[in-house]
């Protein structure tokens, strides 16, 4: 009892300055490494703070949360400006700032897990479902457009809009977009892309124990649009299973 008081207390005295900070962090326009890693903990900390089934007080006030909805997807949807990013591939999934979308990604892809989202027990209602929903539509179709976007994000994105389906709210915002959906940014990604043909190539033995890794099939983009063409189908044939055949 004692520990979850000062829990309270803690997060009451606490959450004030990291929204503030947060708020400063997505005004400054800044994208360097270390404004980056002050994002990534921020998100972080409050991923943390929504990890318990009951929510500190201080994070369910229906106020507090909105706000956090407002800057989560904002981060969400923040363009990183390609010369504020490494060059080198490896240098660039590990930039802060990446690090710090999958952070937000994966506070708002829990918030709609069955037994989480349920609108009169939880401050995360319908309005910030459908919001969450078209960010992340909004993440695969700037992917889909060129910009860069990682593989972890890809895969937590394809997964929330998995989650999207089984609302009726939520699948409203996807349903203007099933073809593109289907075929431009699901579709691709269950087939061989040229990395795979690269690694082939030059050394079958480790393409074959990459395919075969569950740990890498759990966070790939491609075990994740497995999973969204049998949900879309499964769940919303009559608008889906024609546009998967096609």
């Amino acid at each position: 009892l004692q520990a979850a008081e000062t829990l309270e207390q803690f997060v009451s005295a606490a959450l004030p300055l990291l929204t503030s900070l947060c708020q400063q962090l997505l005004a400054s326009g800044s994208f360097t490494v270390e404004t980056g890693s002050m994002m990534k903990l921020v998100a972080k900390v409050y991923f943390n703070l929504t990890s318990s089934s009951h929510l500190p007080t201080a994070v369910r006030d229906q106020a507090s949360f909105d706000t956090w909805q407002n800057l989560l997807l904002q981060l969400l949807a923040l363009p990183i400006p390609e010369e504020a990013q490494p060059t080198d591939h490896e240098d660039r999934l590990a930039f802060p700032w990446w690090k710090a979308k999958k952070w937000a990604a994966h506070t708002q892809q829990r918030f709609l897990l069955p037994g989480t989202f349920d609108p009169k027990k939880h401050p995360f209602k319908e309005a910030h479902a459908v919001a969450t929903t078209q960010t992340f539509l909004g993440v695969l179709q700037a992917k889909h457009q060129g910009a860069f976007v990682t593989s972890r994000l890809l895969n937590v994105a394809l997964t929330t809009v998995t989650l999207s389906i089984n609302h009726g709210s939520t699948f409203k915002v996807l349903k203007p977009h099933i073809a593109q959906l289907i075929g431009d940014i699901v579709f691709p990604y269950m087939c061989i892309q040229p990395e795979d043909e690269e690694l082939w190539a030059s050394d079958p033995e480790e393409y074959v124990r990459r395919t075969m890794d569950i740990a890498e099939d759990i966070h790939s983009p491609a075990s994740a649009a497995v999973s969204c063409i049998m949900q879309l189908v499964a769940k919303r044939s009559k608008t889906c299973l024609q546009p998967a055949l096609e």
